[in-house]
């Protein structure tokens, strides 16, 4: 059985992140009076408190921080094996996704990856990394 992805809820704060994914373009905030970057999006930049929230193009560059292999399946979109990841991308946020069609074994620490999409419909595109 093929089960979809559950799509993201639309929020004021998210929806130009969910939005740009559908272009493929990973954007990610950045407050337009002091300049911080900050994902996930949020209402307010977490330096300056300021609500005068833009957004740039991320370079799909990054490295994992951290991943975690799951040991068994919690649902069928994850089958034993799955990896979740942190990737430090090049602007100097994190995000969490995961790196598709890699074995567990050659998942690495500080290991190059690049940005890629998975398309699950015509309105819904989910970030995703593959290794460099």
């Amino acid at each position: 059985m093929n089960f979809p992805r559950p799509k993201p809820t639309l929020t004021h704060d998210n929806k130009n992140f969910w939005e740009g994914c559908t272009q493929h373009k990973l954007l990610i905030q950045k407050c337009n009076d002091c300049g911080r970057l900050q994902h996930p999006p949020r209402p307010i930049c977490s330096q300056c408190q300021s609500l005068d929230q833009g957004h740039i193009e991320a370079s799909g560059k990054g490295t994992v921080h951290s991943f975690m292999i799951g040991e068994r399946s919690l649902h069928p979109l994850f089958p034993p094996g799955y990896n979740m990841v942190l990737v430090d991308l090049a602007e100097g946020v994190r995000i969490v996704s995961t790196v598709a069609d890699i074995d567990p074994d050659e998942l690495d620490f500080n290991m190059p990856v690049t940005l890629d999409f998975i398309d699950e419909d015509e309105e819904f595109s989910l970030p995703i990394f593959r290794k460099a």
